[in-house]
């Protein structure tokens, strides 16, 4: 499944969430705010997938996909922070 057919972005009050066709699994996070890289919440279609053997590395997986689609869409809103170093 090709990226554009398997990210789907869905708005939902204010917000968009890029999901995640394959894993069903999404992102959600305020377009036009900066910082959600660290803001973003994880959205699950089934929550049966918690149950399942290794589902903290699916959703870890999952999770960084996501942020990648998501920076590479949304680079403002993904934006990293900058740090000064002394």
């Amino acid at each position: 499944m090709d990226t554009l057919n398997r990210y789907k972005e869905i708005p939902q009050d204010g917000c968009i969430i890029i999901w995640d066709e394959a894993a069903r699994i999404g992102l959600k996070f305020k377009k036009g705010d900066t910082l959600q890289r660290y803001t973003a919440s994880i959205v699950l279609e089934d929550f049966g997938l918690l149950q399942k053997d290794g589902a903290m590395q699916i959703l870890e997986d999952a999770q960084r996909r996501l942020l990648e689609v998501a920076a590479e869409r949304y680079p403002k809103e993904f934006e990293e922070l900058k740090t000064e170093r002394g």
